[in-house]
């Protein structure tokens, strides 16, 4: 393998990535938002005393700390995968004509040798 291909292929598993990790925040947000609103719900269903609305405060309070630590870290995610999903497309375009026609170059004048022979 070239040294480009190596590099486009770790340029497509980082986009692959970053897609990936970027999905799985956006369920987890998701997930705390359903979380914070299940016990929005069961607070104004529920008759509750001064333990129970402890326990309901302390509930909320736990479970919208873990949504501002998955919403941080998306905001400091969403620069990273922006700049390769906007990016990545028209990179892979491009390598892949410029691989067709390096192909095609090599075949035309005979070339055997590849960058690791030399």
């Amino acid at each position: 393998m070239s040294l480009a291909d190596e590099m486009f292929e770790q340029l497509r598993s980082l986009h692959a990535s970053i897609t990936d990790v970027q999905a799985e925040l956006n369920r987890r947000m998701s997930e705390l938002d359903r979380e914070v609103n299940a016990i929005y719900h069961e607070m104004e269903n529920d008759k509750f005393g001064v333990l129970g609305g402890y326990r309901y405060a302390k509930r909320l309070q736990d479970t919208l700390q873990k949504r501002r630590v998955v919403k941080q870290e998306i905001k400091r995610i969403s620069p990273i995968h922006y700049m390769i999903a906007t990016h990545f497309p028209p990179v892979e375009e491009s390598f892949k004509a410029r691989t067709s026609l390096v192909e095609r170059q090599r075949r035309e004048f005979n070339v055997t040798l590849t960058i690791e022979s030399i």
